[in-house]
């Protein structure tokens, strides 16, 4: 019982220390766009870097609500239509990719705001895109190259692994 304590109090101040460093980020970021002095904010508004936190958390989770649900949707028809789930690990793929664009461009928006509204000003968000789109094409191209080189790595440590249990005995 003293444990389960313990455990609840560790997750709640992760989280709370996560919304407050996220905010505080913000906060830098804020700081940065408008304050070319380049000075950290100051402590005395800190009470509010865990709102900015908590707003800057939410903003991003409602953005990528639509790539959850596709990759649900796609993991069932997988499970109960396999011939169906090409095409839903495409469109799963194509709503990562916008969400992933969006959601930089979002969040930097956000930072120069600290209001969550920014992250629904999608007249803003699109003019920004265009503005800056071979920018974004070599973010997005560097984005898939390391997606890329990760699930190779850790596909051939999937590969190796077995070997190894296989090969134990022999060793």
């Amino acid at each position: 019982d003293f444990h389960i304590h313990i455990i609840s109090f560790i997750l709640a101040f992760s989280v709370f220390a996560f919304l407050f460093i996220a905010g505080y980020s913000a906060a830098i970021s804020n700081n940065r766009i408008f304050n070319f002095e380049n000075n950290l904010p100051s402590w005395k508004k800190a009470q509010y870097y865990f709102v900015y936190g908590t707003k800057y958390v939410l903003g991003s989770f409602i953005v990528i609500i639509p790539s959850i649900l596709t990759f649900a949707l796609a993991s069932w028809f997988a499970y109960y239509f396999q011939s169906l789930f090409i095409p839903f690990f495409v469109l799963f793929s194509i709503f990562a990719i916008i969400s992933m664009i969006y959601l930089s461009i979002a969040s930097a928006l956000y930072c120069s705001r600290l209001k969550i509204s920014a992250f629904f000003d999608y007249k803003s968000i699109v003019k920004i895109l265009v503005e800056n789109f071979n920018s974004y094409m070599s973010y997005l191209t560097a984005q898939i190259g390391i997606y890329t080189l990760f699930s190779i790595v850790l596909g051939v440590f999937q590969v190796i692994k077995p070997l190894a249990f296989v090969m134990s005995p022999m060793l």
